[in-house]
């Protein structure tokens, strides 16, 4: 038996007591039966299919004003940085002042980003920009609202801040996050420092539906500044419909040629998924938008259309087949194609557990290519890969699965063989470890506009290891051997006062080979910090 749960955010009814809308339901695999508790409900997340709690008292409110100081003292030697056996104290500290049990404003100076677990390493075969998560806290809460389809902002793409002030939460039907930061100038990279200004608004209409609004500004102090605007929207007409789509535009620029959006209609249920979406993007708005946000390609129209259905089987060795097919094609502005693609996945789950999944991947890119010797040259590539898995307790958090991929890509052969588990052996040890083997045919890059890995092995390990809950030791690893790069975050965590009142001490160690200087890098820091919350 599997329980499904659902929730609203808490509406008040008064200072002392609220209502919850609420869907709680479970699903009997035996005879195929999904029951709620307060009828059916077309989507676990339609709330408002559910049913209504009322009488709920919250708690006590958290204190109006508190003060987050830190205090860190860092030893660093870097091939990198060019420091080497540096000792540097610090210090710094975050303000919270609530306004309300559902709003709340956020100031920062000086945070200690360095103190952050690097990225996980990914074989991407796209050609297109990765995209990670943050896990910088000052931006982490609230930063759900910009997971948009084409986001305008995306908080990777500020660098260490001096500092910034954010006010987040809701009121009524108003959801809001409202962000000012100023970053710190990069060297490195050569980027200057800049403020960025960002305000996003959701507004909920009719049942459970919203429409929201968004204006990112990024300006550096020789006047140069980059703008965009956005509107988006997600409508549930019906009980299995749903409409979302978005509008952009951006500045500097010809409006049509930095501008876009999308508009995507889906029906949709536990059992079947089907939608048809169609996007335009100007030819110039990744230029703007990747100032401030995250947008992979533009100068494209776009067709999409992806179905999927589950059969639920009665009294069977089989719990469940889910099948897939998604199909995709987009053409430059001018009308000239530039790709289309095929994704197709069937998946059986037995009642032992036991998971097999197949998936095929046909795509066909036509992109520039450029040469030092003349001009851009366009040809098209046709990519494709079959995957074979097989897994164990894929559903749930305790799990493993083997795969093993085979097909062409930018004009080679490639093999992928990835394993992966992640088990609970003791009630406080979590263990996780990531394999992948890439293999390519030929091993060398005929296109080299195109970011593609090499050959490589990645292993990846993450250790947690909890004394308490507010004591405990995590460990993170990871290897590649590409760039012979050896990765290692251990942190040590005490939460003497929590939730904030915490002790730290980190180490993180990075030793790659640079192809392109033809050089070894080291870089090593042990960092402490002590953070002593003040309540008002």
């Amino acid at each position: 038996m599997n329980a499904v749960l659902s929730c609203s955010s808490i509406d008040y009814l008064s200072s002392d007591v609220v209502t919850r809308k609420l869907g709680l339901g479970r699903i009997i695999v035996s005879n195929n039966e999904i029951a709620w508790w307060s009828g059916e409900m077309s989507d676990n997340y339609r709330i408002s299919q559910g049913g209504v709690m009322e009488g709920i008292r919250p708690p006590m409110k958290p204190e109006r004003l508190m003060l987050f100081p830190y205090a860190s003292l860092r030893y660093v030697n870097s091939d990198i940085t060019g420091q080497y056996n540096k000792v540097k104290p610090d210090a710094g500290g975050d303000i919270l002042f609530n306004l309300s049990s559902n709003l709340s404003l956020n100031a920062t100076i000086n945070p200690d980003f360095a103190s952050v677990e690097g990225d996980r390493v990914r074989i991407d075969l796209s050609g297109w920009e990765v995209n990670f998560p943050e896990k910088r806290l000052f931006f982490q809460e609230g930063n759900e609202m910009f997971a948009m389809r084409y986001r305008p902002f995306y908080s990777r793409r500020i660098g260490d801040i001096k500092y910034g002030v954010k006010f987040t939460g809701k009121a009524g039907k108003y959801s809001m996050n409202l962000l000012n930061v100023r970053s710190v100038e990069d060297l490195e990279h050569g980027k200057p420092a800049a403020f960025y200004t960002t305000a996003r608004v959701k507004y909920d209409i009719f049942k459970s539906s919203t429409i929201g609004a968004i204006i990112v500004d990024k300006s550096d102090f020789d006047t140069t500044f980059t703008r965009s605007f956005g509107l988006d929207w997600v409508l549930n007409p019906g009980e299995r419909w749903k409409i979302t789509g978005q509008l952009l535009a951006s500045y500097p620029g010809d409006l049509l040629q930095s501008s876009g959006g999308f508009i995507r209609v889906a029906n949709e249920t536990n059992k079947y998924h089907v939608h048809l979406r169609y996007s335009v993007l100007g030819e110039n708005l990744a230029d703007n938008i990747n100032q401030t946000g995250f947008l992979s390609d533009d100068d494209r129209h776009e067709l999409d259309a992806d179905i999927s259905y589950t059969f639920w089987l009665n009294e069977s060795a089989v719990r469940y087949i889910r099948v897939f097919t998604g199909n995709n094609g987009y053409w430059g502005i001018d009308g000239r194609l530039r790709g289309y693609k095929f994704r197709d996945y069937l998946r059986i789950y037995l009642q032992n557990r036991f998971s097999y999944r197949l998936s095929f991947d046909y795509r066909y890119d036509i992109r520039d290519t450029y040469d030092e010797s003349g001009p851009p040259v366009t040809i098209g590539f046709t990519n494709y890969f079959f995957e074979n898995e097989f897994g164990y307790n894929t559903d749930a958090s305790s799990n493993a699965a083997v795969a093993y991929t085979f097909g062409r890509n930018f004009n080679r052969d490639m093999k992928i063989l990835t394993g992966n588990f992640a088990v609970q052996p003791l009630p406080r040890l979590n263990l996780k470890y990531d394999i992948a083997w890439l293999d390519f045919k030929p091993d060398t890059i005929a296109y080299p506009d195109i970011r593609l890995e090499h050959s490589t092995l990645l292993n990846i390990l993450t250790i947690d290891y909890y004394f308490t809950n507010n004591l405990w030791i995590r460990l993170f690893a990871q290897h590649n051997s590409y760039t012979e790069r050896i990765y290692l975050y251990g942190q040590f965590g005490w939460r003497f006062k929590p939730p904030f009142g915490a002790l730290y001490l980190i180490y993180a160690g990075d030793n790659y080979f640079d192809h392109k200087a033809k050089r070894y890098y080291d870089h090593q820091t042990v960092f402490l910090k002590f953070t002593y919350p003040i309540a008002f």
